[in-house]
């Protein structure tokens, strides 16, 4: 299976897929097809309970 990678500035209603999203403190795995966002920390000491782990979402404000 070939892995497509597209470079955006904003993520519409109308993307689907899996989307790395870099922040300056941590990175997201967000997965639009089954509706879940896993956080991943940049910095050490700045871990959170849920963190690397696939967690459902309700609403992602684009």
């Amino acid at each position: 299976m070939k892995k497509h990678r597209e470079r955006v500035e904003k993520l519409t209603p109308d993307h689907t897929g899996r989307w790395l999203i870099t922040t300056m403190g941590s990175t997201y795995v967000i997965d639009l097809d089954a509706c879940t966002i896993a956080r991943s920390p940049r910095q050490e000491g700045a871990s959170l309970d849920w963190d690397c782990q696939a967690e459902p979402y309700v609403e992602l404000l684009i």
